[in-house]
């Protein structure tokens, strides 16, 4: 390899680590990489990694807990064509088993285009320039220095038309299965539009974008009775009440989701498929559609 390249491979069949509280074995690591530096401190081209399994072992509280992660695989493929960069992402997973509970398989593809080369470059170079001058790493200290860079590449990249898409993002939990795309794509900025709220709402007539998710039923009902009972619990220790017995709680909190998923569906926010809850969703032109009907955002 010459200058501006990185090239390497990793290979790693078995890695133990003994802990006080535990151990962790690792199988068939492997990876590759092969990458051109197209600009300064913006490299390209391809990436592997794949992992066979992970055991870990753990002490939590005085019960051993098990968790295992099976086949998993990354890959990466990027290239600069005309300044922009364009590259796609994909991530694999075969399973995660959590003391007996199986999740997965999890599959996540994602896609970019028209990212302004340059920018990133750019972005990169300032970056490493604020952590050299940096005197101390404090977290804040660096976020505060870092963010505002942020904003500046968000400004340069909305200006080359960029695309974004998830092509599929699917997961299998032990309460359901989730399913989802999303594309969305900026075009015509000239300048980024500033100042709020009236920046922010001329900025989205440039916006393009659609949504299509399904999501079994039970899935939903977990994820949003864990959240209201967080937020009833946090409520009653500020207001110093008892907390409410678990049978009563589940009882209204059932009751609750349920009124919550009707009023969603008889608002055509969602539609129910047999066990599962979809919606599809579009945004063009400043105009939101979901399931076929126009939704009024700015009231």
């Amino acid at each position: 390899p010459g200058a501006g390249t990185l090239v390497g491979d990793l290979a790693m069949p078995t890695m133990s680590l003994e802990m006080d509280d535990g151990s962790a074995t690792m199988e068939g690591v492997s990876g590759d990489f092969d990458l051109v530096e197209a600009l300064p401190q913006l490299y390209v081209g391809a990436t592997n990694f794949s992992l066979g399994s992970i055991k870990i072992l753990f002490e939590e509280g005085d019960q051993q807990k098990r968790l295992s992660v099976d086949d998993m695989a990354m890959v990466g493929l990027s290239r600069l064509d005309n300044s922009m960069m364009h590259l796609t992402q994909s991530f694999k997973l075969k399973s995660v088993v959590v003391d007996g509970d199986l999740y997965g398989p999890m599959v996540f593809d994602l896609e970019a285009k028209n990212l302004d080369g340059h920018a990133l470059s750019d972005f990169q170079i300032q970056v490493q320039e604020q952590y050299r001058q940096a005197a101390s790493f404090n977290p804040d200290e660096m976020a505060a220095r870092v963010l505002p860079l942020y904003g500046d590449l968000l400004q340069k990249l909305v200006q080359g038309d960029p695309e974004m898409s998830i092509k599929q993002l699917y997961f299998d939990t032990p309460m359901g299965e989730a399913d989802g795309k999303l594309r969305v794509k900026v075009s015509g900025v000239q300048d980024m539009p500033q100042g709020m709220p009236g920046g922010l709402f001329s900025y989205l007539q440039y916006v393009d974008a659609a949504a299509d998710v399904a999501l079994d039923e039970s899935l939903i009902k977990v994820v949003m009775a864990e959240n209201m009972k967080s937020r009833m619990a946090a409520l009653a220790e500020l207001t110093g009440e008892p907390p409410m017995d678990e049978q009563e709680m589940d009882l209204m909190v059932a009751q609750q989701l349920q009124g919550q998923l009707d009023a969603f569906v008889a608002m055509n926010y969602i539609v129910r498929d047999g066990e599962k809850i979809k919606s599809k969703a579009t945004f063009k032109a400043g105009e939101l559609m979901v399931n076929g009907q126009v939704m009024p955002i700015f009231q």
